[in-house]
This record gives C-alpha cells, sequence and structure tokens, in this order.
C-alpha cells in the first residue's frame, strides 16, 4: 500500500513501495493558463505532475486563493483538469501516457460546474451546471473541441442514460440497475423488475444510505454505521475504515468496481478543542458539527474484493476549497490523481493491495 503524507509548505513526501524504493519522475504543467486573465500574470501556479517521488510546488497568490479546481481521467492516459474562478471555468485536457504530459485540448469561458466526470466515449461531462432558469449538463469531447447541452430532465441520467424506474426515492443508478428506498428497504431494480431487497436502519425517516454500484453483484453501503461493501441481498462483504472526522466526501471507482477512491473533507484538531467540540454536538443533539468547517483533506484507495486499503494521502496546507473533485482514479484503477492548490500529483498503484 502507498502511504503520503503532507508535511511542510507545498511538499509532497517520498513516496516508496512496501519494502521497495520508487524511481523518480517527475514534469510540470502550467496551470495559469487555466486561471482568468485577470489572475493568471500574478498567480506563478504550476501543476507537478509526477510518479512515486517528492516535487516542491510554488505558492500562488491570494488573488487565485479562492478558485477550486478539479480532475477527471478520460481514459488510463487521458486527464482533464478543471479550473473555476468566480463564474467562469477552463478546462485542459493532457495526454500523461508518459513523463512528459502532452496539451491536447483546451476550452475556455465555460459556465461553472459542480462535477466533472468521464465519459463513456472519452469525453467529460461537467454537470450540475446552471443556464438560465434551467439546469443541467456540458458534454465536451475528447479534445475538448465541440460541446452539447444535455438539460436535466426527469428519468434520464447526466449522461443520457434512462435510469430504471422503482418504488420510493432514487439512492443510485448504473447501466440497467437502480436502488431506490422504499421506507425502511433499499430496492435494486433491474430491466425485468426487482433484482433483490433488504432491511436497512437509518437515524430517521429522513436519512438516506449512500449506495454506489460496483463490479457485478457488489455495491458501496453507508448508512452511519460506516462504509461496507455488499452484494446485492444486503449480506456485508467487507467493511471499510473511514477516516476520523469526515465531514463529507467524493467517491470514485475504476471502471470495473474493483478499486474505490475516497476524497474526504476532513476536521482534525486538538484533543482538548475535541472534547469540547463532541460535548456541544452532543448537547445541540449534533447540530453544533454544521459550523465546523473542514480543515484537512484525506484520500484513500480501497481494494472492493479485499476491503484492503491501496493508498493513503492526507493534507491540511495549500488545499483547495471542499466539495469539488480533487482527486480521480484511472479507469483501470492503477493512477490516482490528486490536486492541491497549485500542484497536481499522480500516484502509481501497487498491482496488488496488501493492506501493510
Amino acid at each position: 500500500m502507498f502511504r503520503a503524507d503532507w508535511l511542510t509548505g507545498a511538499i509532497f513526501a517520498a513516496i516508496t513501495l512496501v519494502g521497495q524504493t520508487a524511481p523518480q519522475s517527475s514534469c510540470v504543467i502550467d496551470l495559469t493558463s487555466l486561471l482568468p486573465q485577470e489572475t493568471a500574470a500574478n498567480a506563478h501556479s504550476t501543476v507537478m505532475v509526477f510518479t512515486d517521488r517528492e516535487v516542491v510546488s510554488p505558492v500562488p497568490k491570494e488573488r487565485a486563493a479562492g478558485a477550486n479546481g478539479s480532475v477527471a481521467f478520460l481514459s488510463d492516459h487521458t486527464l482533464a483538469v478543471g479550473m473555476c474562478f468566480k463564474s467562469r471555468c477552463s478546462v485542459q485536457a493532457y495526454d500523461v501516457a508518459d513523463a512528459n504530459p502532452r496539451l491536447i485540448g483546451k476550452a475556455e469561458g465555460l459556465e461553472r460546474f459542480s462535477r466533472m466526470l468521464r465519459y463513456p466515449n472519452g469525453g467529460v461531462l461537467l454537470d450540475g451546471v446552471r443556464r438560465g432558469k434551467g439546469r443541467g449538463a456540458i458534454l465536451l469531447d475528447r479534445d475538448l473541441q465541440a460541446s452539447r447541452w444535455i438539460p436535466e430532465t426527469p428519468g434520464i441520467s447526466a449522461s443520457g442514460e434512462k435510469i430504471t424506474e422503482g418504488p420510493g426515492r432514487l439512492l443510485a443508478h448504473s447501466g440497467d440497475l437502480a436502488a431506490y428506498q422504499d421506507q425502511s428497504t433499499v430496492r435494486i431494480e433491474g430491466a425485468r423488475g426487482e433484482v433483490a431487497a433488504f432491511g436497512i436502519e437509518t437515524a430517521n425517516r429522513w436519512s438516506s444510505p449512500t449506495i454506489v454500484f460496483l463490479s457485478g453483484d457488489r455495491l458501496l453501503f453507508e448508512a452511519g454505521s460506516g462504509p461496507q461493501i455488499r452484494d446485492l441481498r444486503g449480506a456485508i462483504v467487507h467493511t471499510i475504515k473511514k477516516p476520523e472526522g469526515a465531514l463529507g466526501e467524493r467517491i470514485k471507482r475504476s471502471e470495473d468496481g474493483s478499486r474505490l477512491l475516497y476524497d474526504s473533507f476532513t476536521r482534525r484538531v486538538g484533543v482538548v478543542q475535541g472534547a469540547k467540540e463532541k460535548a456541544l454536538e452532543v448537547a445541540t443533539m449534533g447540530m453544533a458539527a454544521d459550523g465546523y468547517a473542514p480543515n484537512g483533506e484525506s484520500i484513500r484507495v480501497i481494494d472492493t474484493g479485499t476491503g484492503e486499503p491501496c493508498f493513503e494521502w492526507y493534507g491540511n496546507e495549500k488545499l483547495l476549497p471542499p466539495f469539488a473533485d480533487h482527486a480521480d482514479i484511472d479507469p483501470s484503477g492503477q493512477r490516482v490523481a490528486i490536486m492541491t492548490r497549485g500542484a497536481l500529483a499522480i500516484f502509481r498503484l501497487p498491482d496488488a493491495c496488501t493492506g501493510r
């Protein structure tokens, strides 16, 4: 398993395989072109793309501090890098097959989006876009030269797929499968009707579990007791350790669902401050915790077949604002990209996850 820790300033610690020192490989991509013209001249911000070893990145000026970024693998060797500032965004696509990334496309002046996702044909989908009074997604091709507006339509996913119908509240969908919460029951619906169903326990009748479909008959399930890998009938296959103090997360997976990436926004404080916050949370029935801002970011990759971690990274300095796609895993599950304020790192994952 890889373990990466943020030490000081903008230095990523050296990453090594268990029992083996990994060779150094690094290169630089200029990120200033992703920022609006008014900030690019003073930002001096670069993206460092590297594998396995440390790199030092420059610190952007305060005028660029409010910008937020996203990354998404469009294929195993193509990476999209997005930067939003105020109401406008830019996206660039790079070929990252080797240590010399090559710019292959650029799109500027885009509306602000909430998520950047890979599209089945190798394009990039910018979801959560507001256009006038409507909401929808912008689909860009692999080279970012052509775009298409996809309006939000009930029963149709952002990528244009018809969502299988079922009773209750939609929790997740993938292909011809969809999961619905029907009171205290999760129902898995397929093209020919109900596939499976299982009972759940939630904190209250308004709360819903988190579900992500994985490969075959596996899914990620979380309903307050920590994340679990379950089969479609609800039987627990593995439990997953969740970062402490997680205040929210983005979840990504490899194409076959064999590896799962958790990008968690965390709050870590000292023992005394932690006790005070815990006591206030209990006294206010959890309401006080709503005002606690994240002060760190934790990224973990889990092997869904064994439940073992493949990779761990934690940062608490020079982070981008929370709740954006700061990390992604490539379709094959072999590499992870992590974006911070001024730096982008690509880590190569081990072939097998030992959990050590």
